[in-house]
């Protein structure tokens, strides 16, 4: 099978962060850049309505909105234009970090290897069931134990980066296990027909940042709450 037919087998949850680029140049999307967009989607809302009453309001309190809809808007174009991505180069054997501003002013790092890069199936704590894939401290969170396994070995079969499981024997890691043979059960093995290692992630696994990941995404929310009151008042005074 070609990498596109195998690309379009893989689940949503795994095609959500795996995007299918230009020339066969596949790549995960940073958690940077959806920290970015989270804060420029909480500012955006403040924006729509600091708009709205600059609209709707007159005098004092017209002229303190007008400002705060001008300050928050370059800012919300930047947030939401960010994009981070860590692109699989088959041509160069390189994870590349790739950096843009709404495609724009394009730059791209040089990373690992990919023959050195390991990926990591590894379970949630929180999840009776669900798995996230590892790569260089960035989490995605996929779906099932099977789907990032899928996942896994894709990234393995095609770029040639060590696929690790720390679910079956948690906190122990063991290469996945590929066919010598048979490269075209790869990705049955993904899905669970080899039925090796355990359905049930262990309950013992203790991930400390996951645990807060929502706080660290939306910590601007009160800021910018707090930024809406201050105008607020600011403006009944001046009225």
């Amino acid at each position: 099978m070609s990498i596109q037919t195998d690309y379009s087998s893989l689940s949503k949850g795994a095609r959500w962060h795996l995007k299918a680029g230009v020339e066969g140049r596949y790549y995960l999307i940073g958690s940077s850049q959806v920290t970015w967009i989270i804060i420029g989607l909480i500012a955006l809302v403040s924006g729509l309505s600091s708009a709205f009453m600059a609209i709707v309001l007159s005098g004092a309190e017209q002229v303190i909105y007008t400002v705060v809809t001008f300050l928050l808007w370059p800012f919300i174009i930047l947030a939401l234009g960010r994009r981070h991505h860590f692109v699989f180069d088959r041509h160069q054997g390189q994870l590349l970090h790739r950096k843009s501003w709404w495609g724009l002013f394009v730059k791209e790092l040089p990373g690992p290897p990919l023959s050195e890069l390991k990926v990591v199936v590894a379970p949630i704590a929180e999840l009776s069931e669900g798995c996230q894939l590892e790569v260089l401290k960035q989490r995605f969170t996929v779906g099932s134990l099977e789907q990032t396994r899928q996942l896994a070995l894709f990234l393995h079969r095609y770029f040639k980066v060590q696929a690790v499981d720390r679910v079956t024997e948690w906190p122990e890691e063991r290469p996945l296990v590929l066919p010598v043979t048979e490269p075209e059960a790869v990705m049955a093995i993904a899905v669970g027909k080899d039925n090796k290692g355990p359905s049930v992630l262990p309950v013992t696994y203790r991930g400390v940042w996951e645990r807060y990941i929502v706080l660290k995404l939306v910590w601007p929310f009160p800021l910018f709450v707090i930024l809406g009151v201050l105008s607020m008042l600011i403006g009944n005074r001046g009225g």
